[in-house]
This record gives structure tokens, sequence and C-alpha cells, in this order.
């Protein structure tokens, strides 16, 4: 079964131990998809909130040994924000990930069960190695 977006914010505050702040405001792509949150734009870790076209979202804040994704994609301070969104409005199974400028670090596109348990284990703090094609290892950032 696929998580919704509801399943995978209560397991962030679950793991956190508090609710997850809200972010208001955000930036949406041209092609409907929340990748364009940048570390600047997130006071917190990890947030939580509802674009303009009423999708529920979380965002995290990730970091990845990998120099050419860091140098790339992430902002100054390395950091590559992933948004964990309803893809439609009407959908609540239909979750997607988008990363910073369209990079992802927890998986691509559809999110899945083992997607929740790495996405969980990153939230616990601990740095674990992705589940896309890059064989490299992604952390929750400082």
């Amino acid at each position: 079964m696929k998580p919704s977006i509801k399943q995978i914010t209560e397991m962030a505050e679950s793991v956190l131990g508090s609710e997850v702040p809200v972010l208001s405001n955000i930036k949406m792509g041209n092609t409907g998809y929340l990748d364009q949150l940048i570390d600047e734009d997130m006071p917190h870790n990890v947030m939580k909130g509802v674009d303009e076209l009423g999708r529920a979202f979380l965002a995290v804040k990730l970091q990845t040994d990998s120099p050419h994704l860091t140098k790339t994609f992430a902002s100054k301070n390395g950091v590559i924000v992933e948004t964990f969104f309803k893809r439609y409005i009407d959908d609540d199974e239909q979750v997607v990930v988008s990363g910073t400028a369209g990079v992802s670090l927890i998986c691509f596109s559809a999110f899945k069960e083992e997607e929740m348990d790495l996405l969980k284990k990153v939230l616990e703090g601990k740095t674990c190695k992705n589940l896309c094609d890059r064989p490299k290892t992604v952390w929750l950032a400082k």
C-alpha cells in the first residue's frame, strides 16, 4: 500500500516528537511540482503545508555526499530540499517527490513504502544509502 501524505506527515511528527511547523507561500514550478523550495525558504529542517492548489505537502532539508549534486543543485549551505506532496487534489494515494531543481535524494517520483522507511531513518538522524540510481548517502540537514 502506498502511504498517503497524511501518513507521511504523521510519521514525521511521531519521529520528531512534535508537530511539524507550517510553511506558507511556497513556490511551485511550471510543471505543478513543488520543486522550487530552497534552504533559505525553510526556517526548520522539516515543514508541512498546503500549496495554492490545495495539495498537502511535507518538505525536508537533506544533504548528500555527492559532490556533483551538492555543487549543482544544493544551496550554498549544501542543502537540497525534498518535497513530498499530493500530486492531485482528489487523490490521497498519489504522493510524489520532488527536490530542489528537480533532483531527488530519497526517491524518484512516486512515493512507496520502502521510501517511507528510508525517510523515517533519515528523520531519526541516521545517514542512509538512498534508493535512487545514485550510490550516495543522504541525511537530514544539520
